[in-house]
């Protein structure tokens, strides 16, 4: 539940999380948030926002079923390096570790862009004993799954008026 103030919904959200704090209501409540402001699409958002959506994916699939799930998505092999980056950017360190394990898993230790080519081999390392993305998962999930809602809501709290500034604009400012 999101609690709103005079200040608008973002304002609202960040001050939730000192009640509620960070965790999956925050995120939830985040990615509706930025998922659609104001009804506008989802598309042709300024990097930091589709970064923040991104950030969500790699959460809830973590979260749910580990990263093999977040590597069966579509787009993720494109987009691997750059939700690194942000999550060294938002000061998520063990993510960070965790994605650095994960890509040496595999060849050349760069995760696969090829959708279809990353789910294939994604699917034989589960038949691998040990299973290297358990292993992965074993050694960082867990904290990871904490560490970023946490570290997110650090971020935006720090950069409030770019996000701020972006959901007051009227649909029609796209």
């Amino acid at each position: 539940m999101m609690l709103m103030t005079e200040h608008g919904p973002l304002d609202s959200l960040l001050g939730s999380c000192a009640v509620e704090g960070t965790g999956p209501s925050f995120m939830c409540a985040l990615r509706d948030l930025i998922a659609s402001p104001g009804g506008r699409p989802g598309v042709g958002l300024p990097d930091h926002v589709r970064s923040v959506l991104e950030l969500y994916a790699l959460w809830s699939d973590i979260g749910a079923e580990g990263m093999w799930k977040y590597l069966e998505e579509w787009g993720v092999g494109a987009d691997f390096d750059q939700i690194r980056e942000w999550c060294r950017r938002i000061g998520a360190l063990t993510t960070v570790d965790y994605l650095d394990a994960t890509g040496a898993v595999f060849p050349g230790g760069r995760v696969i862009v090829d959708d279809e080519e990353r789910r294939r081999f994604v699917d034989r390392l589960g038949f691998r004993v040990p299973d290297p993305l358990r292993q992965c998962d074993d050694k960082y999930r867990e904290v990871a799954v904490k560490e970023i809602p946490t570290r997110l809501h650090a971020y935006l709290s720090s950069h409030h008026d770019e996000l701020a500034a972006w959901l007051a604009r009227a649909p029609s400012d796209d």
